[in-house]
């Protein structure tokens, strides 16, 4: 039976240190490594500052065809006042007259009086009456002939038939519908807002996060002071669904369904009926392409990363090429690695001569210039900064042919060659900044399905603060000392008495051959 006691009480001596050696074990490796930031709830928020600005610009030449070669706009079509009479022409009503006696016309526009009487009729300005100086007279316009006056400038004109002067008129001249210009157009698009997302899902291996944002969109035209279009306020809600081991992000169900039915939409505006539609066969490339590339998040990173490695975020690679020290307000500086990525591409285009194309094609230069940036915190792998920034510029050359009597209006039409050119530059930028979160920026986010190496467990204790260190200690101390006396107290109570009891015997574990 001592025997038995004996074995009984080194094997529950053994598991009590056994018990003591794990719970120091994880009261020095909690500090550093409990269980992930990440959980159900979990929070954060940014600050989105993004900026569209476009510069366009074209000439053309000769510059008198600017409006028709640049704008496609062209002079107005002529406007008609047919003079008609019964052969008698008296102050009679409807013997003759004007067919238009009111008229009213922009600036630019060609006024044609024709004769559709049988007698010699004439048109003559007023000048006595009229406050803008345009004078003009026909002369005697037999039956059939037309006279053709262009009125070029805003006013009221009075007019009367030379040979009949009862028979008056009047032209009212409004400002041309487009002036010519040759100054660049410039337009900006400010938007500004905030956008966050929160944990509603979380398992093992994928995290839900519900993505808010709330924008406000002003535009503004610099060439046209005042003219600013603000606030437009814009603000909605959709899910993530992020893969946890790899960042690989795919849509909720209602994003999806969203684009499922656009995908149906493509498909059937691309083939339905039996004709091929642009706008679907777009939708359905780019469809196509969103779904067959995986998109990485850009809210994390899954670290400890180093500086030169290579990380994937959105849609590709990017590299670690430095560190930095951020300052985010109320919630401290943060010690963040720098990630970077780059695209440049440049165009030539030389389109030879075309019959589509007279005279010639177009020679065009673009060139394309992407950067992005993005700073994660080096404790907690979150998004702490990201900006991007992107120019397009385009010129080109080329020769167009105008009509040089307006809408062509009469025949044979006649048309000139116009050389023009254009100039194109979109700049678009974008900054987000984190302005508040429920994660500890000390803590790293990491996958709930991640182990601990022995490598790992030896960077926290030593990062462990030499503080908390000895607290531990002490901790684990007092249980290894506290276990042995316990043991003690259960070995001496456990010693036969000088008088002996009857008592059952203990159950003995199973001995071994």
């Amino acid at each position: 039976m001592f025997i038995g006691n004996r074995l009984g009480l080194e094997l529950f001596r053994k598991r009590y240190v056994t018990l003591a050696a794990a719970l120091t074990l994880l009261l020095t490796v909690a500090p550093v490594y409990g269980t992930p930031s990440l959980k159900v709830g979990s929070t954060a928020s940014y600050n989105l500052a993004a900026s569209l600005s476009a510069t366009q610009s074209c000439s053309a030449n000769p510059t008198t065809y600017y409006n028709e070669a640049c704008l496609g706009i062209y002079p107005p079509p002529p406007a008609f006042v047919a003079i008609y009479d019964n052969a008698t022409c008296t102050p009679a009503k409807f013997s003759c007259g004007f067919g238009q006696p009111s008229l009213s016309v922009s600036a630019g526009t060609n006024v044609v009086w024709q004769n559709n009487g049988q007698l010699t009729h004439s048109v003559i300005s007023n000048d006595t009456v009229n406050l803008v100086a345009d004078p003009f007279n026909s002369g005697p316009l037999s039956p059939g002939s037309t006279f053709t006056h262009v009125f070029a400038q805003q006013g009221t004109y009075q007019y009367y038939d030379g040979n009949y002067r009862f028979l008056k008129g009047t032209a009212y001249v409004s400002p041309a519908a487009s002036a010519t210009t040759l100054t660049p157009s410039i337009s900006q698009v400010g938007l500004n807002g905030n956008v966050g997302w929160t944990v509603e899902g979380l398992s093992s291996s994928t995290a839900n996060l519900l993505v808010s944002h709330n924008l406000g969109v002003s535009i503004s035209v610099p060439q046209l002071p005042g003219v600013t279009i603000t606030p437009v306020t814009e603000s909605g809600t959709f899910v993530q669904s992020i893969d946890l081991a790899t960042r690989v992000e795919s849509a909720g169900t209602a994003t999806d369904l969203i684009e499922h039915l656009l995908d149906a939409y493509a498909a059937a505006a691309s083939g339905a009926y039996g004709y091929n539609s642009g706008f679907g066969n777009i939708i359905s490339q780019m469809s196509a392409t969103a779904s067959s590339d995986p998109s990485y998040t850009l809210w994390w990173v899954n670290g400890p990363l180093s500086n030169g490695s290579p990380v994937q975020v959105m849609d590709g690679w990017a590299s670690v090429t430095g560190s930095e020290t951020l300052d985010l307000g109320g919630l401290g500086n943060a010690q963040a690695w720098i990630i970077t990525s780059r695209f440049s591409q440049g165009v030539n285009l030389t389109v030879p001569n075309s019959p589509l194309v007279p005279p010639t094609g177009p020679n065009a230069q673009a060139a394309l210039n992407l950067s992005f940036l993005w700073s994660y915190d080096k404790g907690s792998d979150l998004l702490v900064r990201s900006f991007a920034n992107g120019t397009i510029t385009m010129h080109s050359v080329s020769s167009t042919q105008v009509s040089t009597n307006g809408y062509c209006y009469s025949y044979p039409c006649t048309y000139t060659t116009v050389q023009v050119t254009r100039d194109l530059r979109l700049t678009v930028t974008l900054a987000l900044h984190l302005t508040s979160t429920s994660l500890s920026l000390d803590q790293r986010m990491r996958s709930r399905a991640s182990t601990l190496d022995m490598s790992s467990m030896l960077e926290a204790i030593i990062a462990t603060p030499w503080m908390t260190l000895s607290i531990v200690g002490v901790a684990a101390g007092a249980i290894i000392v506290f276990s042995l006396w316990l043991t003690r107290r259960v070995r001496r109570g456990a010693m036969p008495e000088a008088t002996p009891t009857p008592v059952s015997d203990p159950m003995t574990p199973p001995t071994t051959p």
